[in-house]
């Protein structure tokens, strides 16, 4: 709506600072991104609308053709735009450009011409309640265009990590519209997570770009958290993004004398482990398959041990033999990389 409105908000809070808790992407009169995400505490009064002093600002360039802001908040406020000055408040009434106040907790102002005119536009909710109300605001400007942002997968589950370790995924982030899109803040509800590329940036009209994530869990068990990507989108200013992974410990799977790691016991075990132990030729991959006899050593009586069991009738080769499983005892020896049990 855009008249003048005699207003019954007749008192100005002056203490108030909107940018403490959003430095640096919000600020007071600054120039800013063409993305401002922030979060505040408005207090209220129960015979008044408070309109603060200290207000978000964003400046619109000449080229832009429409500038939205979005205010969310836990209960309704109404939403204040001024062109060149704070909303102010004279002789009990509102000062203003715009003012968006339907009963509702997400006030959506879109402006363009001939409203919107360049320069720096001042944005103050307006709470005409009695209890605290905690609000975010976000405003976006455009040009000719309105970028659209989408993400590929929908859902991002990551492999199975040990605690401490670290898998790193990539998504895709897809501008489908016709301006600039600006990702200004990346963020994760989980410390398990985290977002491992620069933020903020950009992607052109039609094109893509990758943003790596990272699982990095703290402990053992199931893990979940919620990717939120806060933009200049037209229709969406959040995006988000469901992550998944699994944590626990890595324990190594391997069959005992499968040395050279082929699968299968075979003389081409023993001669793998002979021509490393007197030829100095590539050693095993996995020292426990290697380890025929599981006396927590790598020497010739494991190859030995193994040519008796397949030609002599000697005893079969320690747990777990020669179908997969983990090493039961403890030992020196360690397995790196079994590669045919991880694909079995």
């Amino acid at each position: 709506m855009v008249a003048t409105k005699a207003s019954t908000c007749l008192w100005i809070l002056s203490a108030l600072s909107l940018c403490s808790l959003c430095r640096p992407c919000l600020s007071q009169h600054m120039p800013l991104e063409p993305c401002i995400p922030g979060t505040a505490d408005a207090p209220s009064d129960p015979d008044f609308c408070i309109i603060p002093v200290s207000q978000f600002a964003i400046d619109v360039p000449p080229e832009a053709t429409a500038l939205r802001v979005d205010l969310t908040a836990t209960q309704d406020l109404d939403l204040f735009l001024r062109h060149g000055s704070p909303v102010d408040v004279v002789n009990g009434q509102a000062v203003w450009d715009y003012w968006d106040f339907p009963p509702s907790r997400h006030e959506v102002a879109l402006i363009e011409p001939p409203l919107l005119r360049p320069g720096t536009w001042f944005i103050a909710p307006g709470n005409c309640h009695s209890s605290t109300i905690r609000y975010t605001v976000r405003a976006n400007w455009w040009e000719d265009g309105i970028p659209s942002l989408a993400v590929e997968p929908a859902a991002l589950r990551f492999d199975t990590t040990p605690p401490g370790a670290v898998d790193e995924k990539s998504i895709v982030i897809s501008n489908n519209g016709t301006d600039e899109l600006v990702v200004c803040r990346a963020s994760i509800d989980s410390d398990d997570f985290e977002v491992a590329s620069p933020v903020p940036f950009t992607v052109g009209p039609a094109s893509t770009t990758e943003l790596r994530l990272a699982f990095r869990p703290q402990s053992a068990g199931t893990k979940r958290g919620m990717l939120v990507l806060d933009s200049n989108d037209g229709e969406a200013p959040l995006t988000t993004m469901r992550l998944a992974g699994v944590a626990r410990e890595f324990v190594p799977m391997f069959r005992r004398g499968d040395a050279d790691g082929v699968g299968g016991l075979a003389l081409t075990d023993a001669v793998f482990v002979l021509n490393h132990l007197f030829l100095g030729q590539k050693g095993p991959s996995c020292d426990d398959a290697a380890d025929t006899n599981d006396d927590g050593a790598l020497n010739i009586a494991d190859p030995l041990a193994l040519l008796r069991f397949l030609f002599t009738g000697g005893p079969a080769p320690a747990a777990p033999g020669d179908t997969c499983g983990p090493d039961p005892t403890e030992d020196p020896l360690g397995c790196s990389d079994f590669a045919s049990c991880a694909e079995a």
